[in-house]
């Protein structure tokens, strides 16, 4: 039997708070949305991804992450169609995180001249599905 895999890679900035939530199993999750800007054909173009993560990983992102922090994110994509306010059908990119690292020192403790991650790597084992 085949097996495949979907893995994602983005470099970005929040551009909101976390939100924490907690499932009904007692594990919690976090949500947010981070932005990524590329210059495309001479203009700027911004893409919104909406990133979930579960467990370790969602308690770490809630005690390190706010609005506009620099983050590493690694997941597995899905695209989710919805309808927008104007009626228009919409499609969201999102990912369920694997993995996120905090690119930005100044918002952690004691993060300030050292070159080791502020933000442990998290094992795909430890995600609960």
């Amino acid at each position: 039997m085949a097996t495949s895999y979907s893995k994602l890679t983005v470099i970005g900035h929040l551009g909101a708070d976390p939100e924490t939530r907690t499932l009904p199993s007692g594990d919690p999750s976090v949500r947010f949305r981070v932005a990524v800007s590329e210059r495309v054909r001479g203009e700027d173009h911004t893409t919104w991804y909406t990133a979930t993560a579960y467990g370790r990983l969602a308690e770490t992102c809630a005690a390190y992450l706010r609005r506009g922090s620099a983050v590493y994110l690694e997941g597995a994509l899905s695209l989710r169609t919805y309808t927008d306010r104007e009626g228009r059908e919409r499609v969201s990119p999102d990912l369920t995180g694997r993995e996120v690292r905090l690119l930005d020192r100044r918002a952690a403790e004691g993060g300030a001249g050292t070159d080791e991650p502020i933000m442990e790597a998290i094992p795909v084992d430890d995600v609960p599905f």
